[in-house]
């Protein structure tokens, strides 16, 4: 199964610093977020539910599901090391927020009877 692919690309903005950075080789490379390919190849099956930017770009908060059971778990990816670096524990994770500081990420959790809880 071929799953999607999260990417970003900049854009210039107008006037002469956006054509200047045009020129630039890198300025329009692609950035991939997250490959759900090479988290499905690792777990035989992946569902993400959200994901989140933190408000500096520097970090993705997504949930996922490896085993169809449709409970969320949580992992937060930093953007330039391209690691994983926040994996709680929680199963059930079923809504994302980031605060405008980008240093604390809000989640919901659900109860034994898949109801949000905390």
């Amino acid at each position: 199964m071929e799953y999607p692919v999260l990417s970003r690309k900049l854009r210039p903005s107008g006037g002469l610093a956006g054509r200047f950075l045009s020129y630039l080789s890198d300025w329009e490379k692609e950035e991939v977020l997250l490959d759900w390919n090479e988290i499905a190849e690792k777990f035989g099956y992946v569902h993400i539910g959200s994901c989140r930017i933190s408000p500096d770009h520097r970090f993705l908060a997504y949930t996922l599901d490896t085993s169809g059971g449709e409970l969320f778990s949580l992992e937060v990816k930093d953007l330039q090391s391209k690691h994983v670096i926040f994996s709680p524990p929680d199963k059930g994770i079923v809504s994302l927020a980031w605060a405008h500081d980008s240093e604390n990420l809000f989640y919901t959790v659900c109860d034994e009877t898949l109801r949000p809880n905390q």
